[in-house]
């Protein structure tokens, strides 16, 4: 599981052998919910573009007013434009073989970069996963081009109320091990990334952000996150009248209670 530029947008597939494509119903763009257009750190934000039907088609981040990664999103493919740290533009295509924004749900995607003149293709392969209730339940990594890379599975538990209880970390190439993050609490307010299926393929799958998994593909806010290096992610929000966070506060706390980082982030919404 080699640290490439991974973007904000990888995703899930299920393994070839339970690779049958479902269906699920899209519902039209609710009117009464808020729609998330940005979130602002300290050290950046992620601008959201829709269409007229509700449809998310594109995501721009920033590091101050400098823009990092843009990416354009389509039914069956995502595009991010960036530069390289060695100064080349380049382009990271994820195509899917269903839709993540209509009724094909898909079970596989495949990335390809181009640096220069230079295309990778298939650098990363994912396989996708659901369960009965059509929810993301195994995400299987594949890296065949890249030599000496540690590939995974990945296992998503879910409670009664549709949130993420645990995340396990299976290698099926490297090491002989296997690494799990728990989720123990949750609000009871709504999700804004539960308004729209493609939030939950606009992820990186690497157990280095653990925390975007919890909160992109659960139906409520995770407020305390067990990490499998002993320390524990807390979070706390506002919320607006619609009840849809504007402030999150993530403090990591250590083994021994104290405080070792904490981040803000402010969350705007269009809400009807």
């Amino acid at each position: 599981m080699k640290k490439y530029y991974q973007l904000t947008i990888l995703f899930s597939v299920g393994l070839l052998l339970h690779s049958c494509k479902k269906t699920s119903t899209i519902n039209p763009p609710v009117t009464d919910k808020c729609q998330l257009i940005k979130v602002t750190t300290l050290s950046g934000s992620s601008v959201s573009g829709y269409s007229t039907d509700g449809k998310l088609t594109s995501l721009k981040n920033y590091s101050g007013n400098s823009l990092q990664v843009s990416t354009i999103i389509g039914g069956s493919i995502m595009e991010s434009s960036y530069t390289s740290s060695s100064g080349f533009p380049m382009i990271q295509t994820v195509t899917y073989d269903g839709s993540i924004v209509s009724n094909q749900l898909p079970v596989k995607a495949s990335i390809a970069q181009t640096e220069g003149a230079i295309t990778r293709t298939d650098v990363w392969t994912y396989y996708f996963f659901y369960d009965n209730k059509n929810r993301l339940e195994r995400v299987r990594e594949e890296t065949i081009h890249v030599v000496g890379d540690w590939e995974y599975d990945l296992l998503i538990r879910y409670n009664d109320q549709d949130n993420v209880t645990s995340l396990k970390y299976v290698w099926t190439t490297g090491p002989n091990t296997s690494t799990t993050i728990v989720a123990t609490g949750y609000d009871d307010k709504a999700n804004p990334y539960s308004n729209l299926r493609v939030w939950k393929y606009l992820l990186s799958w690497d157990s280095s952000d653990p925390t975007s998994i919890f909160s992109q593909l659960s139906k409520n806010n995770p407020v305390n996150i067990s990490l499998s290096d002993g320390n524990t992610r807390k979070l706390v929000y506002t919320y607006n009248n619609n009840g849809f966070p504007i402030t999150k506060t993530t403090s990591t706390v250590n083994a021994g209670g104290a405080v070792v980082n904490t981040v803000t982030s402010y969350m705007e919404y269009i809400c009807n």
